[in-house]
């Protein structure tokens, strides 16, 4: 099952480390893969890309990380190249949610995003949010939490009125939420750390029925060209 790490044989257990976005959707087809491989345990770790990285470039031990864009792997070696498992949206999320960013403008609460330094998607959120003539007067709202699931968790209890976060958080929780749509930067990607072992996971999350969930997570998947190709997906 998925959880903190055992006493169990490192060869007998994968140690994942994955973006907070897709906490929902990672445990439960992790859970699947255990059962398609008897006697192994995949463990999985969820934080914000940046912190991700950073823990990888000072030695933790994963076999692979998964971040929701791919310069987010810069500075990190892997055994073999990145590949791109789905790609990310935005949302506004809330209780009557405007149909469109300019209709945050009329709200007066506050408004939630993960972090632009560490997160992907509060990065995107903040890139959208200054396109906007009227930003620079309700800045002042903005409420930055560690990852999108905490942006969520501040419109949840009232925290926020509104949050900007991914379409995947967005359709987790009770409120409503406005489709803003795909963002070039948001491109999950995967990268093999150690063992071959991980590799065969990460191909395992590029089949289709396990691409089929991510459709339904609100994520679109990957295209089969995209396995390997970085540098096409930078901003």
């Amino acid at each position: 099952m998925v959880g903190c790490a055992d006493q169990r044989p490192a060869a007998d257990s994968l140690l994942i480390g994955a973006n907070a976005d897709l906490t929902t959707l990672l445990t439960r087809l992790a859970r699947r893969y255990e059962a398609e491989n008897p006697g192994l345990r995949v463990e999985i770790s969820f934080a914000a890309s940046g912190v991700l990285r950073t823990q990888a470039q000072y030695g933790a031990p994963f076999d692979a990380i998964i971040v929701a864009a791919p310069d987010f792997l810069d500075g990190v070696t892997g055994v073999a190249s990145p590949v791109s498992l789905a790609h990310g949206e935005l949302a506004i999320y809330g209780d009557d949610p405007p149909k469109s960013l300019d209709g945050l403008r009329r709200s007066s609460g506050r408004i939630a995003i993960a972090s632009p330094k560490t997160a992907p998607f509060g990065r995107a959120a903040i890139e959208l949010l200054r396109s906007q003539t009227w930003f620079p007067e309700a800045e002042a709202r903005l409420a930055i939490l560690a990852d999108v699931r905490q942006a969520k968790v501040a419109v949840d209890t009232g925290a926020a009125e509104f949050a900007l976060v991914s379409l995947t958080q967005a359709k987790e929780g009770p409120k409503a939420f406005t489709r803003l749509g795909p963002h070039p930067s948001l491109a999950l990607t995967a990268l093999a750390l150690n063992s071959g072992r991980a590799e065969r996971f990460l191909d395992w999350l590029r089949e289709p029925a396990q691409q089929a969930e991510f459709a339904e997570a609100g994520l679109r998947p990957a295209a089969p060209g995209d396995a390997g190709r970085r540098e096409s997906q930078r901003e």
